[in-house]
């Protein structure tokens, strides 16, 4: 196709993107998606002061699938449109181009903004760009109103991976909301520091089997021997997600963080990697690792 035909196609295409039908623009929309970066080129010389809220929508949608870095600029514009649903787009669509020069605006956005779901899509898309400068604005929105923006927060936290997010990701693991909590247990293993091994021990005691699983894959991160008999005990647990995470991390911790404790000398059996010492992974069985574990006291 030349680049004159390929042009032509494009303009139609965005033309479309004005239709009253909705099958007309989510067509229009898959084809510009396909064209890629010289798409976006034609579309930001095609874009009008004053613009429907759908048209431009679909815009955002369009720069976010692409994800090319030139539609900056135009989704940050799109973040202060008077219509929510406009903005909540343009957020997503900014955590999926990934570009650093949006924090500052992602951040005023998740301050002010009057949609619960913008908030939301403004705390994961800073956790998609993962800098660390929206760190304390993420802390805050832990505390917001609405179990979504905070659930938002929680995993954003963890892919930025800072520290100083600790202790406000502890006291999420209390947080009224299942996702939220588990969520937090998540992050939690994402930044791996040791002071979280006891809040995550305590939420194998969840009532959700979510937060029950997040917080076994969290401690075979950490790899901290403390966590051992606890997740010894969940392997008992009802829900199957939470047993497999649970036998996981053991096989995990016993196999390979035994060697750096000091509570097993070099010449215990238990410095030799489970299955190496077993023939065999306990898997879930509990009674089977119940007993390996007794043995070792």
């Amino acid at each position: 196709m030349s680049d004159a035909k390929r042009n032509s196609m494009v303009r139609h295409a965005i033309k479309n993107l004005r239709d009253k039908a909705p099958v007309v623009r989510e067509n229009a929309v898959e084809f510009l998606i396909d064209i890629g970066t010289p798409a976006i080129n034609i579309i930001l010389q095609s874009i009008k002061e004053e613009e429907d809220p759908i048209f431009l929508k679909c815009l955002a949608k369009v720069f976010g699938v692409v994800g090319d870095s030139i539609a900056t600029e135009p989704l940050i514009k799109l973040l202060y449109e008077n219509n929510w649903w406009v903005r909540c787009v343009a957020a997503e669509s900014l955590g999926k181009v990934k570009d650093d020069r949006a924090v500052d605006d992602l951040i005023h956005v998740l301050e002010i903004d009057r949609s619960w779901s913008v908030r939301r899509n403004s705390a994961w898309a800073l956790g998609e760009i993962a800098d660390s400068r929206a760190t304390s604005a993420l802390i805050n929105t832990l505390k917001d109103g609405t179990g979504g923006v905070r659930e938002g927060a929680a995993y954003a936290l963890g892919k930025i991976g800072d520290a100083t997010a600790v202790d406000a990701l502890i006291v999420s693991l209390r947080d009224e909301k299942a996702n939220v909590r588990g969520d937090a247990a998540w992050a939690l293993g994402e930044i791996g520091d040791h002071k979280s091994v006891q809040p995550l021990i305590h939420a194998l005691t969840d009532m959700n089997w979510w937060v029950r699983s997040a917080a076994t894959f969290s401690l075979e991160k950490l790899g901290d021997i403390r966590a051992v008999k606890p997740l010894i005990l969940a392997l008992k647990d009802l829900d199957f997600h939470v047993r497999d995470g649970a036998a996981k991390a053991l096989e995990t911790l016993t196999g390979v963080c035994f060697q750096d404790t000091a509570l097993f000398s070099t010449t215990s059996p238990v410095f030799t990697p489970l299955k190496q010492l077993t023939g065999i992974s306990f898997g879930e069985r509990y009674n089977k690792w119940n007993r390996w574990w007794k043995k070792q006291y």
